[in-house]
């Protein structure tokens, strides 16, 4: 959780900072994060769709930031929060 909270720091760093190369860095980091067996706290078909998304919301990131378009990787780094948000909600409600 601590490495995870990390690297979503540094995502709004790159967001504030315009730094895409710390976008692309830290969205990475987040995607190698996620597959990562400890990262599998359950194992239910609404946590890998959530999973499944946090991934797909990193990716986007990445392709904004290579694109150099900070609008893009902005609504991206938002839409991963959110998912992160509904997912810790889901994840308290389940345990």
């Amino acid at each position: 959780m601590q490495q995870k909270l990390l690297h979503a720091q540094k995502l709004l760093e790159g967001v504030t900072m315009a730094n895409f190369g710390l976008l692309e860095k830290h969205a990475d980091e987040i995607i190698v994060l996620s597959k990562r067996n400890e990262w599998r706290v359950l194992q239910t078909p609404e946590y890998m769709r959530f999973s499944d998304e946090l991934r797909r919301n990193a990716e986007t990131i990445i392709r904004h930031a290579q694109k150099k378009n900070l609008d893009g990787a902005a609504l991206a780094y938002l839409q991963m929060t959110l998912n992160c948000v509904e997912c810790h909600k889901y994840v308290r409600e389940v345990r």
